[in-house]
């Protein structure tokens, strides 16, 4: 899925397409809600979560538009990495509503300094991770490797008990397809394979260039 990004319809198509849905539940829960006006607390408690999270859901369509408006031209920056990889787990497991899934994850307060586009690489991340949630895994595990030569990280995400991959498909209707688009642009890089009975997805990522003293 490398080279030039799909044409803008292909694009405008896989936004309008993640738009509808939540912008549907808004609707009916808006319109349930006018024709109950005696409706039990719990339900107008449930029909508000709804609507919340499928708020959520048109916030992360926004993001996305973000990121694709900054494909051309991404704006690097020294950043560090362990915060935003927890940054990103927390985020999906809210939306996708899975606050019970065992979690593996290096410190957050790791100092683990990469060269990325803050505006795209915790985006990448959630889409990665988002996948990997709704595969339902058994664990959700994330180990950054440092190799003893070169000037990369490799983050390892290991979607414990998923086994498949998804068919290939347009990178912006894909969320593995749009997570590679976005780190390839910023000198970052995604392989996925399946080990041992589990999706094995390796985030290749620039460290930060070495200030000279």
């Amino acid at each position: 899925m490398s080279g030039q990004p799909p044409s803008l319809g292909v694009v405008a198509s896989g936004i309008a397409h993640d738009l509808r849905g939540p912008v549907g539940v808004i609707v009916a829960v808006l319109h349930e809600i006018e024709l109950s006006a005696g409706i039990a607390s719990a339900d107008l408690e449930r029909l508000l979560e709804m609507a919340r999270r499928s708020t959520r859901k048109l916030e992360r369509t926004a993001a996305t538009l973000d990121a694709i408006a900054q494909l051309e031209q991404p704006q690097l920056a020294t950043v560090d990495l362990c915060p935003m990889l927890h940054a990103a787990v927390d985020r999906m497991r809210s939306l996708e509503r899975r606050s019970e899934l065992k979690l593996t994850l290096p410190d957050r307060t790791g100092t683990t300094r990469v060269q990325v586009a803050p505006s795209l690489f915790p985006h990448a991340l959630e889409e990665l991770v988002g996948w990997a949630l709704r595969r339902n895994p058994s664990e959700l595990r994330m180990e950054v490797q440092r190799p003893a030569e070169g000037n990369r990280v490799v983050v390892v995400v290991t979607v414990v008990g998923v086994n498949v991959l998804p068919a290939s498909a347009s990178p912006f209707q894909d969320p593995l397809g749009l997570a590679r688009q976005l780190l390839e642009v910023q000198g970052a890089g995604l392989s996925i394979e399946v080990v041992a009975g589990s999706v094995v997805m390796e985030v290749s990522v620039p460290t930060a260039p070495q200030v000279a003293r």
